[in-house]
């Protein structure tokens, strides 16, 4: 049952997985144009469109397939005809009318229209590697996360203490309300910040004695910045979808971005809080604390710290200019109307991928079920005029009629039956025509047919 299950999922999951390959193409690839030529030096507005890229791919390909009959761009379609595989589509609750239409060879009972559909070899190929190379990312970044976490378990909770102190009186200019734990790990050689319902950060050991009360306000400063951000909950899901769809490197260049982006605006944070200098020598004294020999944990498994050398000078280098850098200001109330109507317009434009079956039941089923609904209403008119006769017929049995009357009796039973053999012939018209337009729409989104008559 799982099987079949999982089979009857295949086309859908393969047009999603397609889908969301093309729309995270356009959208990633539209904020790296942005940021590169006109955005500039609003670093956070470059945030927001790479955050909004990352998660609106995701939103547009689940729309697309949910919503939309076909976008604008077209689509491609997976599944085509074949002679040995039979995907029946009931049209209820009128299965009893199309059963009638047997006599025209038409489909019949539940199998009132099948549409003959398979999934192809590629196709197969094509969703197997996508799944494997998912089910493996996600596989070695839980192992990392465990391990990860194993290792975290030997950390110890700082007792009072200047960084406690210090770290308060952060939380009480910054406005940051929650209750943040503070703790030390021997294999530390950066300072982390972590956990989105319980907060916590993590420094090195002996990194109270190492620097002086300004330099650990900075670093406190910097990893509280990340904290209020929500960073550790952006970078833990770009570092799942990095894991997910590895096949996709516009991802990979995305976490990256919003990691950068994450860093500097933290930097600026902190530089206002505790000083540009402060923080600029804080940051050298972690590059030196990155060059020591051995194992550490490293910050950047849990995608908080940056462990580049050139990443750290860049940084520092931006705290010695101290030049002040564009902020969102009035470009915030605009954000949201406009990263809406960017989905609905790519839902409804993009290019994607879909299945036949999918694109003929949205397509036809208003027509089809109006059709049907019709032919029930006439049925049903024709019926209670039938019955009202039968009735009359029933209440004259006995009276004495003058000829006039029972010609007009004879002729309307006449009518009547005529009527009903009209109403007969319509509905073979209709039924025949409506069939054939469903015949009609898969040929032309079908593969070709693969039957040795169809070919010659």
């Amino acid at each position: 049952m799982i099987a079949d299950l999982f089979f009857d999922w295949q086309p859908g999951l393969l047009a999603w997985l397609l889908t969301f390959a093309v729309h995270s193409s356009v959208l990633l690839g539209a904020a790296w144009l942005m940021g590169r030529f006109f955005v500039g030096r609003m670093e956070a507005l470059q945030e927001c469109l790479w955050k909004f890229a990352l998660s609106g791919a995701l939103i547009t390909s689940s729309l697309q397939l949910a919503f939309v009959v076909e976008p604008v761009g077209g689509n491609f379609v997976l599944l085509g005809p074949t002679s040995n595989s039979v995907s029946a589509v009931p049209l209820q609750p009128h299965a009893a009318l199309l059963a009638a239409s047997g006599d025209i060879g038409m489909p019949s009972g539940e199998a009132a229209i099948q549409a003959q559909t398979a999934f192809p070899a590629w196709a197969q190929w094509t969703l197997a590697l996508f799944l494997g190379a998912g089910l493996l990312g996600l596989g070695a970044h839980l192992s990392r996360r465990l391990r990860l976490l194993l290792r975290l378990r030997a950390r110890t909770e700082l007792p009072a203490s200047v960084a406690g102190e210090l770290l308060e009186s952060l939380c009480k200019r910054a406005g940051y309300k929650r209750t943040i734990r503070l703790s030390w790990h021997a294999d530390l050689r950066t300072p982390i910040a972590f956990g989105i319902l319980r907060p916590e950060i993590c420094l090195p050991k002996g990194v109270s004695d190492e620097l002086d009360e300004e330099e650990l306000s900075g670093l406190l400063a910097h990893e509280l910045a990340h904290l209020m951000a929500k960073d550790p909950l952006w970078l833990e899901g770009c570092s799942l979808l990095v894991a997910l769809f590895p096949w996709q490197p516009l991802i990979r260049s995305a976490r990256h971005r919003i990691r950068e982006l994450s860093e500097y605006r933290c930097d600026a944070v902190a530089a206002e809080l505790a000083g540009h200098l402060p923080l600029a020598r804080c940051l050298v004294e972690v590059a030196r604390w990155m060059l020591k020999p051995g194992h550490s944990l490293g910050a950047a498994l849990l995608g908080m710290g940056t462990a580049r050398g050139t990443d750290l000078r860049r940084r520092v280098e931006r705290l010695l200019e101290n030049k002040p850098r564009p902020r969102l200001g009035l470009h915030r109330f605009w954000l949201m109307p406009a990263f809406v109507l960017t989905l609905v317009g790519m839902s409804a434009a993009v290019p994607g991928a879909g299945t036949t079956l999918e694109r003929i039941a949205k397509h036809e089923s208003e027509s089809i079920y109006a059709s049907i609904d019709a032919l029930v209403l006439l049925d049903d008119d024709c019926a209670e005029l039938a019955r009202e006769f039968t009735e009359l017929q029933r209440g004259l049995v006995g009276v004495k009629l003058d000829q006039v009357t029972m010609n007009m009796v004879r002729a309307l039973a006449s009518k009547l039956e005529e009527l009903d053999k009209r109403r007969i012939k319509l509905r073979k018209l209709i039924l025949h025509s409506m069939f054939e337009e469903l015949s009609e729409e898969r040929s032309e989104t079908d593969f070709p047919a693969t039957n040795e008559d169809e070919r010659k």
